[in-house]
């Protein structure tokens, strides 16, 4: 009777420990599922926000609209000099230019070197033609589509009439329009 008295009590306390966990499990359970609510609409309302200030980003963009963009580009010799050999290069000056669709690109090409130069970027069918050394042309274009585009040197490598010099196909650069 004792032993079955002490099965008894350990059982109910065995069913009270139980129920205590299982209670404690459920409260955590209600805590967690309110804080994932809590971090569902933190986050939807941040999702929100993010594309309200994107918004806001396109409409001044939109409202800005195109503009009219001036650039000065150079054509510029580098001379590298080391004990048994002299080096030249030709190169734009800035070799990379970034603009948006729609701008219109004002550019004065400034022919900074000793041979005649020439500056095209052939997707905007803009060609200066010939500059002669200590010479510069302004050209205007507009950007009508984005992405990528090379700019180079457009009168070929002919010593005899000092246009450009042999490393001419190496005279290049980067238009990049941005949307």
């Amino acid at each position: 009777m004792v032993k079955q008295t002490v099965l008894i009590g350990i059982t109910i306390l065995a069913l009270i420990l139980a129920g205590t966990a299982i209670a404690q499990s459920l409260i955590i359970m209600g805590q967690l599922n309110s804080l994932n609510s809590k971090i569902d609409t933190t986050y939807s309302t941040l999702g929100g926000q993010f594309s309200i200030i994107q918004g806001k980003i396109s409409n001044i963009s939109n409202q800005l609209g195109p503009k009219t963009v001036e650039i000065t580009v150079h054509a510029v010799m580098h001379t590298v000099v080391d004990e048994n050999t002299t080096m030249e290069f030709h190169t734009w000056i800035p070799n990379t230019i970034v603009i948006h669709k729609g701008d219109t690109v004002k550019l004065t090409i400034i022919n900074d070197d000793e041979h005649i130069h020439g500056f095209g970027i052939p997707d905007f069918g803009v060609d200066t033609g010939p500059i002669q050394p200590g010479q510069s042309k302004t050209i205007e274009f507009t950007a009508t589509k984005v992405g990528t585009f090379e700019f180079m040197c457009t009168t070929p490598w002919n010593p005899a009439r000092n246009i450009c010099d042999r490393d001419h196909p190496d005279m290049r650069g980067i238009l990049i329009v941005l949307p």
